[in-house]
């Protein structure tokens, strides 16, 4: 268990190791007294994305979805419930500005035109989060470039776990009709996945210098899926690699994840 991390926060920051396992390494490159809010704050993120997105039942997805936007609302007025929520929650920072972004994803099942189409679904969610992360590390304004990774990142988690179903994967019609594909044919289109996936892994958003360290570990989680996904492939992290990615990822990012101490007020 990391230093100073209370042990129900640390069983969800173990969840978002398991889907982001540079964070077992990440600490060390952090300053101590960031660490926890740091950590918290990428692991509420995998919260979130795992409501939205890890769900086959939309009716699930629906009431998962529902009990995070009451969520955001209680933590922008000292009312959160979820341990991670208790550590994060501040009347300055905007949390509640994202609770009706993410209602509004969980019910929309429109199947995407075309990429921008594709990318334009998430980004009224993918905004006010980005405001959120710069409020946490004391920036004036947000990250444009941390819109367009959590929207690649959301898109990337979307291929991976829900690639046989066309509706959990949601990708654009313009690419089922350049197979001549289906989206009934989700399950066996392998082609149409390689090609969507090629397509995400080249779509980097933006410079990645400077670049903060929730953007590095989001950018290098989505190389690793895409680059597997794009060549048919299941996408591995091993746990070799942990400590040189973490590195790099920190020392891109300057060393630090400038964060403030936690706003209570």
């Amino acid at each position: 268990m990391i230093a100073g991390l209370p042990e129900d926060v640390a069983h969800h920051v173990a969840k978002a190791e398991a889907r982001l396992p540079v964070l077992s390494i990440l600490p060390v490159f952090v300053p101590p007294a960031s660490r926890p809010v740091a950590l918290a704050w990428i692991a509420l993120l995998g919260e979130l994305r795992e409501a939205l997105f890890e769900r086959s039942d939309p009716r699930v997805t629906g009431l998962k979805c529902a009990w995070w936007a009451e969520e955001l609302q209680g933590m922008g007025r000292g009312a959160a419930r979820h341990p991670l929520g208790r550590l994060l929650a501040s009347t300055r920072v905007p949390w509640a500005e994202a609770a009706d972004p993410l209602l509004a994803l969980a019910v929309d099942d429109t199947p995407p035109a075309d990429t921008a189409a594709a990318s334009t679904a998430l980004r009224p969610l993918a905004t006010p989060l980005a405001a959120i992360d710069a409020t946490l590390l004391g920036r004036p304004s947000i990250d444009p470039a941390l819109v367009e990774t959590l929207v690649r990142h959301w898109q990337s988690q979307r291929l991976w776990v829900g690639r046989a179903d066309a509706d959990g994967a949601r990708i654009p019609m313009t690419f089922w009709a350049r197979h001549g594909r289906r989206r009934t044919d989700a399950a066996e289109a392998t082609e149409v996945h390689r090609d969507w996936a090629t397509h995400l892994r080249g779509d980097r958003p933006g410079p990645m210098s400077p670049a903060s360290l929730l953007r590095r570990v989001l950018d290098h989680s989505d190389h690793v899926v895409l680059s597997a996904l794009a060549v048919g492939a299941e996408p591995r992290f091993p746990r070799w690699r942990g400590p040189f990615d973490a590195w790099r990822c920190a020392r891109d990012a300057a060393l630090h994840y400038r964060l403030p101490p936690p706003l209570r007020t």
